[in-house]
């Protein structure tokens, strides 16, 4: 069946859809944290809503439809795709009383147009961008940065004046965006914003026989603070995902302490800051699902703090090493090798063992080797290759973050390293693209 034909039937269906029901849209943008923002999100707010958020990558016009109407992907099953029209119509013809009342939608900046088309689409009435990178993603499909900053910024522009705008307010570029808007505007942060994270710290669990982390810190609003204690989530990234949801349940007249009951909910996605037991006594940082330089570097600051995280009864973690095994980042355009060269530096400045995979990486390790040595610093050509060597580097008591963009499949690495592969399945399986 021709895409360009399901795309204009399922983006028919869509606004009627949402014609006749008029579920609030939450749009979630930014170049890092999109998704674990929009799960965090559903998250919270399904203990006083009925709640639906995109399945995965399912960001695109079509995944995003699908999400307004309760399809599935259907890749080429002819069946399938006749399976989700029928739901759009039935949905048209017979008012089903437990339609959502929000929808939570990530969108993908990944084209020109592309996020203006979505917000012209669906009409939000609550913005959130989340981070937007000095090397952003899909920065290849843009002619410049400012042209792919205007696709962000849309969001605000369009918003209506009772609605609101959510913004990291850590972030320079995402803040801006406070400049283009009419609505009501709410920030998060570290370092200041209405909902501010402080006394942020990890703390560690054993679990049979894998080590489980999470998170202390303290939500500050308005002047008074909720403790936080949380598990299996940990990192800046996961933690501005919550202050965010947070922002989002304020908004629709939650209370700090309702919001952080609901954290309890959230879990973090599919190959994003995962700690896997590995063979020969190694753990695994597993943050494959994607990667660019902001999340590198956030990564390798996480990898400090894991290596310094101390267990109940003052139990320290000894870890011997720390690794990295970093894969290409796609999609950069010309800033494709200077981003490149900048990460080997910041590699050989933060582990003691560096695993390269991919044609790009390369020029990482090349500037790496500069300061580890050559025999620190190993190449692979890509992740098949470096998955049936890794276990011949790895040793017992090492460290290892494994990260990459998605299209460098470097879940096939922490798979190859799991002390338990056959339970690839609950950590390592990600959504197909629609």
């Amino acid at each position: 069946m021709k895409r360009q034909f399901i795309q204009f039937v399922l983006i028919l269906l869509s606004k009627l859809i949402l014609g006749r029901y008029q579920p609030l849209v939450i749009a979630v943008v930014g170049s890092n944290g999109k998704t674990s923002a929009k799960e965090a999100m559903a998250a919270v707010l399904k203990s006083h809503y009925r709640v639906r958020q995109n399945s995965e990558n399912q960001n695109i016009p079509i995944g995003v439809c699908l999400t307004i109407i309760g399809g599935q992907a259907a890749n080429r099953n002819v069946w399938l795709w006749f399976k989700n029209f029928w739901q759009g119509f039935w949905l048209i013809i017979w008012k089903h009383k437990n339609y959502p009342e929000v929808l939570v939608l990530e969108m993908s900046e990944d084209r020109p147009g592309s996020l203006k088309y979505l917000i012209n689409l669906c009409q939000p009435q609550i913005g959130v961008i989340t981070w937007i990178g000095k090397w952003p993603v899909h920065l290849c499909n843009f002619k410049n940065k400012n042209e792919l900053l205007d696709e962000f910024y849309y969001l605000a522009k369009s918003l209506p004046p009772e609605g609101a705008l959510i913004l990291n307010s850590d972030n320079k570029e995402v803040l801006e965006a406070k400049n283009s808007t009419q609505a009501q505007v709410v920030t998060f942060g570290f370092k200041e914003g209405d909902i501010k994270v402080d006394d942020y710290k990890l703390y560690g669990i054993r679990d049979e026989n894998r080590i489980r982390v999470g998170s202390y810190f303290r939500l500050f609003y308005s002047g008074s603070y909720v403790p936080v204690k949380i598990i299996d989530i940990f990192g800046k990234p996961q933690i501005y995902a919550l202050a965010a949801a947070s922002c989002v349940g304020l908004k629709l007249k939650m209370n700090l302490v309702e919001i952080v009951a609901g954290f309890n909910n959230h879990h973090v996605p599919s190959g994003r800051t995962t700690i896997l037991a590995g063979c020969h006594n190694a753990w695994i940082l597993d943050d494959s699902y994607n990667s660019n330089p902001d999340a590198v570097f956030v990564a390798l600051e996480l990898l400090d703090d894991l290596a310094n995280i101390v267990l109940p009864a003052n139990e320290a973690l000894i870890f011997q090493r720390k690794i990295a095994v970093l894969g290409d980042m796609l999609e950069l355009g010309e800033m494709t090798e200077v981003a490149h060269k900048t990460v080997g530096k910041w590699v050989a400045e933060s582990v003691d063992i560096f695993v390269a995979v991919g044609q790009e990486m390369k020029k990482a390790a090349e500037v790496a080797q500069t300061i580890l040595g050559e025999n620190k610093v190993f190449i692979f050509n890509n992740s098949q290759e470096a998955a049936g060597k890794i276990k011949e580097i790895v040793k017992a008591g090492d460290l290892v973050l494994v990260k990459g963009s998605r299209g460098m499949h470097l879940e096939e690495v922490s798979k190859a390293l799991m002390l338990e592969p056959e339970k690839a399945k609950d950590y390592l399986i990600f959504a197909d693209p629609v």
